[in-house]
């Protein structure tokens, strides 16, 4: 009978997959945050409706946004939809 150490020795290759795979998760998120935080660096008018799309891309991969930015997000829609 195999030992635990002989198991974790076997297994190394399948933790070495899922640990690459989940900092490339993280990575993605960080990636979409960081394009959509950079919507806003601009000297003139940010347009909410291209911000919007750019955090629905980004909640695509997995990044969750606090929720009290949609209310805002539509109310400023409802006015001007300009930042």
């Amino acid at each position: 009978m195999l030992g635990y150490d002989a198991l974790a020795t076997i297994n190394v290759p399948s933790y070495w997959r899922n640990h690459a795979k989940a900092v490339k998760t993280v990575n993605d998120c960080i990636v979409e945050c960081t394009v959509a935080y950079n919507e806003l660096k601009t000297e003139g008018p940010v347009s909410v409706k291209h911000l919007m799309e750019r955090m629905k891309v980004a909640e695509d991969k997995g990044v969750a946004w606090p929720a009290p930015v949609y209310p805002l997000l539509d109310d400023i829609m409802g006015r001007t939809a300009r930042l």
